[in-house]
């Protein structure tokens, strides 16, 4: 079995549960209400370096009285150093879609603010491979996080970039999805299975897509997730920035399979 992410971010209870870094609905607030509640918070992908800038600032503000406990005692020089370098780092992530966009225009707030996670999305492996290796140059204790949607892109991205988890995303999710894809159900123990095949089973996965509640949790931690992610869950608190209307509809929205449509959209507009 993948060994569990939790040791990174001492803050978070188990399992992990993790918001989604949904692009203009995941602001500070919402990262910042998540880590300090024992989740990991994520901030959404955000294109512009001023407004990425203005929303970690805001993190750090509404983060500075964090109190974030840490192991009593490491294993290990290598664990000892990487304790003592989390101390630095600010209690949550940053969603990267990788299409597009290049290092050198996040590099400047992440030696700045040195967030705890970069969750990178969208990209070839070579794109998530230099990306990965950026950021662990510019600030050595932010872990990486890789979306997918497949079994050949987690073999594809597991050896060349060796991130620290792997997130898979079935096509249950709710928010940009892959064009193919299957079941978080089905995704899961098949990449398990196939990393574990190939001696590459000492990544950690996160399940993403269709997890609303506790039995969906479980469901995941049983096929084998490290911990898991959520988004339209998340879209009914407060501190996610959506209109009122529409925070509304979600929470009424009932018999899911008749009531709402997936379409790929936006994803065919940038060409994903």
């Amino acid at each position: 079995m993948p060994s569990h992410p939790l040791p990174a971010f001492p803050w978070t209870k188990s399992p992990l549960i993790a918001n989604a870094p949904m692009s203009g609905f995941a602001t500070s607030a919402l990262a910042a209400a998540v880590s300090l509640s024992g989740g990991l918070g994520l901030i959404g992908f955000l294109d512009n370096p001023h407004t990425l800038g203005r929303e970690l600032r805001q993190a750090k503000s509404l983060l500075q009285n964090m109190a974030i406990k840490r192991p009593r005692k490491a294993e290990s020089k290598s664990e000892a150093g990487s304790e003592s370098g989390s101390a630095d780092l600010l209690p949550i992530g940053v969603g990267i879609i990788v299409l597009g966009m290049k290092p050198s225009s996040f590099l400047p707030l992440l030696a700045q603010y040195k967030p705890a996670l970069v969750w990178l999305s969208f990209g070839e492996p070579r794109d998530f491979k230099h990306w990965t290796e950026t950021i662990r140059h510019t600030s050595p204790n932010t872990k990486v996080w890789v979306q997918l949607g497949s079994v050949r892109a987690a073999l594809d991205v597991a050896h060349p970039c060796h991130p620290d988890a792997l997130v898979l995303q079935g096509s249950d999710a709710g928010g940009h999805g892959h064009a193919r894809g299957s079941s978080i159900v089905t995704l899961l123990p098949e990449v398990a299975d196939t990393l574990s095949q190939n001696g590459i089973d000492h990544i950690p996965l996160i399940a993403a897509g269709g997890i609303m509640d506790g039995r969906g949790v479980a469901a995941a931690l049983t096929l084998g997730a490290a911990g898991v992610v959520m988004g339209t869950r998340f879209l009914g608190a407060l501190e996610t920035d959506l209109p009122e209307e529409y925070r509304r509809e979600v929470l009424a929205a009932s018999d899911g399979g008749e009531s709402t449509v997936r379409s790929r959209v936006f994803d065919e507009m940038w060409g994903g």
